[in-house]
């Protein structure tokens, strides 16, 4: 897990999820009984989450507090946003449904270069994407 490298921010983040999303809705439009593995490492990347934050930072509900009794607007009037989002990567990172994920990579795809192999594989088994998140 490269804790070291800092988090991107929204200006960095937004673009490179668009590009995956765009990439996954491509491939399941060329095939649509495409059949993906692996998708949780997206959901542990600090691109898909920085993402994530912004937009439940966002919602109406940002004042009221989640099922953990926190609220956004806490984290936020705290400063530490860093700070959960890492500990929320490491807490998503330890209850991989599939068990299967290994390490974190971090992103280096492209538009043309297909799936990274280990953190994003396409399988036979798998979870099956059908379009936008």
């Amino acid at each position: 897990m490269n804790t070291g490298e800092p988090w991107p921010g929204l200006d960095e983040a937004l673009p490179r999820v668009l590009r995956m999303q765009a990439k996954l809705h491509l491939w399941v439009a060329r095939d649509a009984g495409r059949r993906f593995d692996d998708l949780y490492n997206l959901v542990c990347d600090p691109a898909f989450l920085v993402v994530a934050w912004d937009r439940v930072r966002k919602n109406k509900g940002a004042r009221t507090a989640g099922v953990d009794g926190v609220s956004p607007q806490s984290i936020v009037a705290g400063g530490d946003v860093a700070g959960f989002l890492a500990e929320t990567r490491v807490q998503l990172k330890a209850s991989d449904p599939e068990g299967q994920s290994g390490e974190i990579q971090e992103p280096g795809y492209s538009l043309r270069d297909g799936p990274p192999g280990a953190s994003f594989r396409e399988a036979g088994t798998g979870a099956h994407f059908r379009g936008g998140f």
